[in-house]
């Protein structure tokens, strides 16, 4: 299932209007998702960039463990939302039907 920052807002308004527990849960795990994946990001972009320069001899940074979060993902909430909001795009941060992650498509620990 997908999730992005547009889907988020949905998650938000779907709260809000209904006191829906599950949509706050779910976005909640969606954000803190992409909030450690922009540790993950930060990681590749500054490796790269020593290997590119690497006349400055600094180190390169070791990958972080992925921290683990108690926020639950409810993709029957998804699927009914994305099933009520029908649009087309492509999303950065993407959910299966088994909660396996992806991140443009590469799959991602938890």
């Amino acid at each position: 299932m997908d999730v992005d920052g547009y889907f988020a807002v949905i998650l938000w308004n779907e709260y809000k209007k209904n006191n829906n527990k599950n949509a706050l849960e779910t976005l909640l795990a969606y954000n803190i998702e992409d909030t450690i994946n922009l540790e993950v990001l930060l990681e590749i972009a500054y490796n790269k960039n020593i290997q590119k320069y690497n006349f400055l001899n600094l180190p390169e940074i070791e990958k972080n463990q992925r921290p683990k979060h108690n926020y639950n993902i409810d993709l029957r909430l998804i699927k009914k939302l994305r099933q009520r909001f029908s649009f087309s795009y492509s999303p950065f941060i993407t959910i299966n039907e088994k909660g396996d992650l992806f991140i443009n498509g590469i799959p991602s620990k938890r």
